[in-house]
């Protein structure tokens, strides 16, 4: 099966030092999250660390079937914790 990400999620990687193993990892553990899905789930979560200027992140995303297809898995930016603005900087 085929994992994509959706454009704000790469531009966002595209950020980051070591983006292209970062988007490695983002696939890899979303794939692994849909084969380890419950069998009746029709999406699924994952959550990835990714360094920042702030100190450590969690970065939420989403995965599920890109159009209904069967082959194409889709990958969305959910949510950052903690979130910039919380930043008291």
């Amino acid at each position: 099966m085929k994992v994509t990400l959706h454009n704000s999620c790469l531009a966002y990687l595209a950020k980051h030092n070591d983006s292209e193993s970062l988007i490695e990892e983002v696939r890899t553990q979303a794939l692994n999250a849909w084969e380890n899905r419950g069998k009746d789930v029709s999406s699924t979560r994952i959550m990835v660390n990714i360094p920042s200027q702030y100190g450590q992140k969690y970065h939420f995303f989403t995965v599920s079937p890109y159009a209904n297809r069967k082959d194409l898995l889709s990958v969305c930016l959910l949510y950052t914790s903690p979130s910039p603005r919380d930043s008291t900087s």
